[in-house]
């Protein structure tokens, strides 16, 4: 009895630090988003792969304080253990971007959902992860909620267009796997992971801005103060971001974070509504109303299995 009441204990303090650690990354993706479409648009600086690099080295510099100040002790990898995790990120960064370039809004919103199915057949086929059948019917719906939102008249692509996303999409999924499967292969936290992850995305990022910016355009900008203090803010909100992403992952499960994603997307459109004026139409209501049963679904019976003993992967 004794075992079981401890054991029932722990259960609610891990599902108590997730739910928090969820709640960070929420919070943080929220803000980090909103930050940088005030850069974008309010202040006028609409370089993305830019600024993703430049978050990346600010949270490299904040990993680095961090170590100083022993709030995480140093562990040495091997570089090669990590470069594959680097690459994916830096992978799906810029072939994202160029897919951006060579599709509609429209398609290249559909295929960033199609990052779901991805993750769960990586898991399947290289991991051993199943779902139970009602977990399964939540992720379709969540998946064709956020199709309902997105999809317009106006999509369209082209061979080009329809390769980086497909490169895009297989590079995200593997990165977020990877996320979680290598700091179980070294035994390291999420700390100790970014700290040799980070530096390495961001040098190949670096390395392809000629592809996804104009680098002129860039050094030729007039940069004010409230620029640069809204992409220092906006750095400071991806370290969180960069953190609380592997920090969820390797304490819940790819999968999760890859729906969370979904339920940020929600969100994205709720405060687009509010802070900036962002219409929602019916079709857009009815597409998130379906998105958030899924949601619900995907966490009711994660957290409550029907048959346990078959639920391979835990919360």
């Amino acid at each position: 009895l004794f075992f079981f009441e401890h054991a029932k204990a722990m259960l609610q303090r891990e599902t108590l630090i997730n739910a928090i650690i969820i709640a960070w990354n929420v919070v943080s993706s929220l803000a980090c988003i909103f930050l940088n479409k005030i850069v974008f648009t309010k202040l006028e600086w609409p370089h993305g792969a830019a600024l993703t690099t430049i978050h990346f080295y600010m949270t490299f510099l904040g990993l680095g304080i961090c170590a100083l100040l022993g709030v995480f002790e140093v562990k040495r990898l091997p570089i090669s253990g990590v470069f594959g995790l680097s690459t994916s990120f830096a992978v799906f960064i810029v072939t994202m971007n160029l897919s951006l370039r060579h599709n509609s809004v429209g398609f290249y919103q559909v295929s960033k959902v199609v990052d779901t199915p991805f993750v769960y057949l990586i898991q399947a086929l290289f991991y051993g992860v199943h779902y139970c059948t009602e977990v399964k019917v939540s992720l379709v719906l969540v998946m064709a909620g956020v199709l309902v939102v997105t999809t317009s008249e106006n999509m369209y692509t082209n061979w080009l267009g329809l390769f980086f996303a497909v490169t895009g999409v297989t590079a995200c999924s593997f990165y977020q796997v990877w996320a979680g499967t290598k700091q179980k292969e070294f035994n390291v936290n999420a700390m100790q992971l970014l700290l040799y992850k980070v530096p390495i995305s961001a040098l190949l990022l670096t390395l392809t801005l000629p592809l996804t910016e104009d680098l002129k355009a860039i050094r030729e900008f007039t940069y004010s103060w409230q620029l640069i203090g809204m992409i220092l803010l906006s750095s400071v909100a991806g370290f969180c971001v960069n953190l609380s992403v592997f920090v969820m992952i390797g304490r819940t499960s790819p999968m999760v974070y890859n729906v969370l994603g979904h339920a940020k997307f929600v969100g994205i459109l709720i405060g687009g509504f509010v802070l900036f004026g962002d219409p929602l139409s019916t079709k857009v209501l009815t597409g998130m109303a379906v998105t958030c049963c899924g949601l619900w679904m995907f966490s009711y019976f994660k957290m409550f299995p029907p048959n346990p003993k078959k639920e391979q992967e835990e919360v």
